[in-house]
């Protein structure tokens, strides 16, 4: 925000405050030719929030895309994207009603892109309810393509000993299943599925769990594992991990 305040007060800025906060970049980059193309992206995404944070600070749109991009996910061409944000329910006919109870917690929006990402489609949204037990929103998602075709998403729900949480789409992320609790814990879930059809889940705080599955839904999972990667009292993680299939 004080960088777009600068960049205001230029003279040579032709562009408003709006839409610098509501313009999304993009970066191409071909390994080619060595090179980086930049663009505008259009987003096509009913009842989009404008957030502002303490101290007056406006969060910029580009920069919750930014924030997603290890959430994109490819299936045959197409970009699946989920992002997780304060907003409103963008299922909502009208902007009266698109305010809800829990537009001051986060939701998990999902958008897709046919075009390597100049144009990006609001498809659905994850929105916490009262039966779900959440101190800061459905968050920090994870997708991933399990072995019959659906999608399956794991959501972080808060931070230590707080649930993580999972639903599954049968039609490319339009729509998801109910809602339901994963484990205990869970920052910042991770999955993968290997060649041989087993799916890895990884997720942590205050210590990391592994948890695996041969269901092709994803349905069904083992008991998951406990590991502390972390001991002594200066000695501390964040259980923030990834998954990099190295064999089938």
């Amino acid at each position: 925000y004080d960088l777009l305040e600068c960049l205001l007060r230029n003279k040579n800025v032709a562009m408003s405050r709006e839409q610098l906060l509501s313009t999304v970049w993009g970066y191409e980059y071909d390994p080619i030719t060595d090179t980086k193309e930049k663009f505008e992206c259009t987003i096509n995404w009913p009842h989009a929030p404008l957030t502002e944070f303490p101290g007056g600070k406006i969060y910029p749109m580009t920069q919750m895309f930014a924030l997603s991009q290890d959430s994109i996910i490819v299936v045959d061409g197409v970009m699946y994207l989920a992002m997780y944000f304060y907003g409103f329910n963008c299922y909502s006919a009208t902007r009266e009603y698109a305010v809800s109870d829990f537009s001051k917690y986060y939701s998990t929006y999902i958008f897709s892109s046919e075009d390597n990402g100049r144009t990006w489609n609001w498809l659905s949204q994850l929105i916490p309810t009262s039966d779900i037990k959440f101190s800061e929103g459905l968050c920090e998602p994870n997708l991933n393509v399990m072995p019959d075709g659906s999608i399956m998403i794991l959501m972080r729900s808060g931070g230590d000993s707080k649930p993580c949480y999972w639903a599954r789409s049968t039609n490319m992320c339009k729509s998801w299943s109910v809602i339901k609790k994963f484990d205990d814990i869970g920052v910042l879930p991770q999955m993968v599925t290997l060649s041989s059809g087993v799916s890895i889940a990884t997720y942590g705080r205050p210590y990391m769990r592994i948890r695996a599955t041969s269901d092709p839904t994803g349905k069904k999972w083992q008991e998951a594992q406990t590991f502390d990667l972390a001991s002594g009292e200066n000695n501390s993680s964040c259980y923030y991990t990834d998954l990099l299939a190295l064999a089938d």
